[in-house]
């Protein structure tokens, strides 16, 4: 190493190895997991009220709750899919 090159190692940033990554998108994936029971437990604990004036504000917040399930669904999906990046890569 020469003196020109010193200061410029002060600016790399240390890779994060691959496996490392893996764990990352483990602990998202198990992130969805949890959320997703949480949301199907919360429906079942708490149903959709009763107090709505019109079937159709009920099917309204149905149609919502069912929308964010598929979101978290195809997140998860999105996610399982994932290769992991090396260190080599750019991206």
């Amino acid at each position: 190493i020469t003196d020109t090159s010193l200061p410029l190692l002060t600016f790399l940033k240390p890779a994060i190895h691959f496996t490392d990554k893996l764990d990352i998108l483990e602990l998202e994936k198990e992130k969805v997991h949890k959320n997703l029971w949480k949301s199907a437990k919360w429906l079942l604990v708490i149903g959709i009220p009763s107090g709505l004036k019109s079937e159709r504000k009920r099917w309204s917040l149905k149609s919502r709750f069912r929308g964010t399930l598929k979101e978290a669904s195809e997140k998860n999906n999105a996610l399982r899919r994932l290769k992991p990046r090396f260190e080599g890569s750019i991206n």
